[in-house]
């Protein structure tokens, strides 16, 4: 069975770190970015502020290894980030 969540991977400083969109990773993000419906979230990445990305990294990073490190303390190039987070949310699947 394929998992309902997206699912990817982010290199930063030459360790690979697991990324995954859950529903509780929604959840923390839609709170920490203070939008009032899911929905908004699309609007606010239109243009996102580099926090908004160190949030929505730092939420799928801990719903795939909640130990994983803080996004905001590590060297990451941004255009990789921007790709594999994009990757992610395209990869969320519905459950048949």
């Amino acid at each position: 069975m394929t998992s309902p969540f997206g699912e990817g991977e982010l290199r930063i400083a030459g360790e690979i770190y697991p990324l995954r969109l859950s529903l509780g990773a929604l959840a923390r993000i839609e709170a920490d970015l203070g939008l009032d419906h899911i929905a908004d979230l699309g609007t606010r990445l239109a243009q996102p502020r580099a926090g908004d990305l160190v949030i929505i990294l730092r939420h799928v990073m801990r719903a795939a290894d909640p130990q994983a490190p803080d996004p905001a303390q590590l060297d990451f190039d941004l255009p990789a980030v921007i790709a594999a987070l994009t990757g992610v949310f395209a990869a969320t699947k519905p459950r048949s």
